[in-house]
């Protein structure tokens, strides 16, 4: 069944699939076309999805997404069914290394898994962070809500100390 294109949680993929979806409601929605068209890759899973979808560079079949309801959740099929491999509470998550190291945050307190998702340990940042970006340089940037604004900090150490930039 197609669903409507939003570009706000379209996540470009490699062949074969060309696009992802998650959505409130929806579950997950898959497109073969750039996008133009979506039909539902499953129904059960994506629910409580926020962010966005990564994809292992190496096997564009493995996914790894937020879920608020249940931490970080992994696919090895598309998106067709989903595992939760056992992190707190997420509704962002991040990786800049392949999906080696995965960061998670917007939950309870930031995460790091360092071996793909199988284990995960509490992310020391500086208080009120909130969401963890993983940059391709290894450089790590957390966000902190401050009034109407937020505080940004940068960590060059993996985590080990930040600076406000």
């Amino acid at each position: 069944m197609p669903v409507s294109r939003t570009p706000t949680f379209t996540r470009w993929l490699r062949q074969p699939v060309s696009s992802m979806r998650p959505g409130p409601g929806l579950g997950v929605a898959l497109s073969h076309d750039a996008g133009r068209t979506w039909a539902t890759a499953t129904r059960d899973t994506g629910h409580a999805f926020f962010g966005r979808i990564l994809v292992d560079p190496e096997d564009p079949a493995h996914l790894v997404a937020a879920d608020v309801q249940v931490g970080v959740v992994e696919s090895r099929d598309q998106g067709r069914s989903w595992t939760p491999l056992g992190s707190a509470a997420a509704a962002w998550v991040s990786s800049a290394d392949g999906l080696k190291t995965i960061f998670a945050s917007g939950g309870p307190t930031p995460q790091r898994s360092a071996d793909g998702g199988s284990t995960w340990t509490a992310l020391d940042v500086p208080v009120g962070v909130t969401l963890v970006e993983a940059a391709p340089d290894g450089t790590l940037y957390a966000g902190a809500h401050d009034g109407f604004s937020v505080v940004v900090w940068i960590s060059r150490d993996d985590g080990g100390s930040w600076a406000r930039p």
